[in-house]
């Protein structure tokens, strides 16, 4: 139980980081991530 207490805490406080709703379905993070994921690789990252 307490595993799971700990993984809700963490999301919770990662959808407040990125300013997201905390009901935003799993897909729609990773398409968040990937998106980030890019805007910070750069250029290089690009191709």
């Amino acid at each position: 139980m307490w595993l799971a207490n700990a993984h809700a805490r963490l999301d919770r406080a990662v959808y407040a980081l990125y300013g997201w709703p905390e009901d935003l379905p799993d897909e729609e993070v990773l398409k968040g991530l990937l998106a980030l994921n890019r805007e910070r690789s750069g250029p290089e990252g690009s191709g």
